[in-house]
């Protein structure tokens, strides 16, 4: 089996161990140290409440399920087996959660018609018949360059983003708001949501195609 394969049907990546902090907050926690918990929720809410809102049905659930899994992992500090780090366990507990509450269900095989479809609108490449450069680029992806950098940092530039993120599937807006928001890795995005790291590569991929693509559109309107 080539690697490529193994990758869609093998989830699971290379063995990811606690840091030396999160041993140490972990033993802070089982002896209900306060200020390390306060830690932990300063550190991740705002990430599992992110990751929740892409699979709750409202805010409102979201936020409960995050706060169940605070209470999943208070519960389960004594499971901690120390094979992954405390912030993959927390969120494959909030993962748990979501499932529990069945808002979560595994990934759609990538033959799904939504999934499958192209990131990038056919015509901007040459055909398969042209001459001398059959399927390169026709029309190039937009330099922005030349864009003030005031108008890229703006908070229409801002809300043009988030806009376009929200409306994505599911599995996109997860792995890019892990990848690209959070600054996961392609290993660590893989193991939490049990997908194959080329799954991964390729979830990120249309997502970003198509954030580009609806900032391109709204660069060329102003």
């Amino acid at each position: 089996m080539r690697g490529a394969e193994r990758d869609f049907l093998d989830p699971t990546p290379a063995s990811m161990p606690p840091s030396t902090d999160d041993l140490r907050l972990v033993d802070a926690l089982r002896h209900s140290d306060e200020a390390a918990f306060l830690t932990l929720i300063e550190r991740y809410q705002h990430a599992l409440v992110r990751l929740a809102l892409v699979f709750a049905p409202s805010r409102t659930a979201a936020e409960q399920a995050v706060q169940e899994t605070w209470l999943d992992a208070l519960q389960g500090l004594l499971r901690f087996d120390q094979q992954t780090s405390l912030k993959l366990w927390l969120f494959g507990l909030l993962i748990e959660r979501l499932r529990a509450r069945g808002a979560y269900r595994p990934f759609a095989a990538e033959s799904d018609a939504a999934l499958s479809a192209p990131t990038v609108q056919p015509d901007r490449f040459l055909p398969p018949d042209h001459p001398k450069w059959p399927g390169h680029w026709a029309a190039f992806p937009q330099s922005w360059i030349d864009v003030p950098e005031s108008r890229l940092q703006s908070p229409a530039m801002c809300e043009r983003i988030e806009t376009t993120i929200e409306s994505l599937l599911p599995q996109q807006r997860a792995v890019i708001c892990l990848r690209d928001i959070e600054g996961w890795t392609t290993e660590e995005v893989a193991h939490v949501l049990g997908i194959g790291t080329a799954q991964q590569c390729a979830l990120l991929h249309q997502a970003r195609s198509r954030v580009r693509s609806a900032l391109e559109t709204w660069l060329d309107k102003g």
